[in-house]
């Protein structure tokens, strides 16, 4: 052993890094094709689409589509046919599997608020059928689906009680006033949110704001999930890590880990000094996340974790309300 450790000795550092370079390469490529063949395994994919958890996570999906649409300033009339059309297949597909199921009734209880914002809409044929068809499946009776309305003041109020209340009244915001944002809201936001843990304190996540109305259009064109209400963004926030932090195949996630943390953090920050959020997902494919990268001048050496619109409330506004699961779905205690 002794010889061993006088060999490392001599070796150094960088030498040893590179006498290591073929192995940490090896692993790397190993770990990485695990995670894809786990992902081709358990998502929702390519196998196993018709189980319970699988067609529970669909109808969720698609219900929240049909309640971001009603949670607009600008309601288009009738809209979300297609997604109707899904949450139809699937709640058929669900009798099969699993007849008692909370999502169920939360795709009933969507249509129902669907249907009172309709009162005075004369449905297509084809449309009415479906509708009529999903409450005949599905009599709604979960509460808190839906939308819900909202003031200004009753976010902000929220926003500087108790963590508890500046958790519950955080909700999605996608109707915002037209004026600037201030720029020291934002850093006071950042400044918040740069308390976050990291993995030895490596602190490897950036934020960037853009708020030029003509780049944040350009930049939106590249989130499929912002159409509906792009017009009404004055703020786009672009959350990133930098993988030059970490090493090894062990830390091949983390930069989604730390971001994540940090991401959440920003938001509560935004919410906590009075602006609204709406968290726009960063699923993308290469080519796309190349191409907007050229446009937010991000550096390949850094992950893109999410985006976020940002800005000032109205007075009164609509969020979806997106209700949560059972507690019990999500909490575990192990006593052995």
């Amino acid at each position: 052993m002794k010889i061993i450790d006088s060999i490392k000795e001599m070796l150094g550092t960088k030498l040893k890094r590179d006498i290591k370079r073929p192995y940490f390469f090896w692993d790397l490529l190993r770990n990485g094709f695990l995670d894809v063949l786990l992902y081709i395994k358990h998502s929702n994919t390519l196998i196993n689409f018709y189980q319970k958890d699988k067609l529970e996570a669909q109808l969720y999906k698609e219900c929240h589509r049909i309640e971001k649409g009603m949670s607009l300033s600008e309601i288009r009339e009738g809209f979300g046919i297609a997604a109707f059309q899904t949450i139809l297949q699937h709640l058929t597909d669900m009798e099969k599997v699993a007849p008692e199921s909370e999502a169920k009734e939360y795709a009933g209880a969507v249509v129902k608020g669907y249907l009172e914002l309709h009162r005075e809409f004369e449905f297509d044929d084809q449309l009415k059928a479906i509708l009529d068809s999903i409450t005949g499946m599905s009599p709604g009776t979960r509460s808190g689906a839906g939308t819900i309305e909202l003031t200004r003041a009753q976010l902000q109020a929220g926003s500087r009680g108790t963590f508890e209340q500046l958790v519950a009244c955080r909700h999605s915001v996608r109707q915002y006033r037209p004026e600037k944002v201030d720029v020291g809201l934002l850093q006071e936001a950042a400044r918040l949110a740069s308390r976050t843990p990291s993995v030895c304190n490596r602190q490897a996540f950036r934020v960037r704001f853009f708020n030029n109305k003509e780049r944040v259009d350009q930049l939106l064109r590249y989130q499929s999930g912002n159409l509906a209400f792009r017009s009404e963004i004055p703020v786009v926030a672009v959350i990133s890590v930098d993988l030059r932090f970490f090493e090894g195949a062990g830390e091949r996630n983390q930069a989604y880990v730390d971001g994540g943390l940090f991401a959440m953090s920003l938001v509560y920050g935004l919410h906590f000094v009075g602006l609204g959020t709406c968290f726009l997902n960063w699923s993308v494919r290469h080519d796309v996340d190349k191409a907007f990268r050229k446009v937010a001048f991000i550096p390949e050496t850094e992950v893109i974790i999410t985006l976020l619109s940002v800005g000032n409330l109205k007075e009164t506004f609509k969020v979806a309300a997106s209700p949560n699961k059972e507690f019990g779905d999500l909490f575990q205690l192990i006593e052995d």
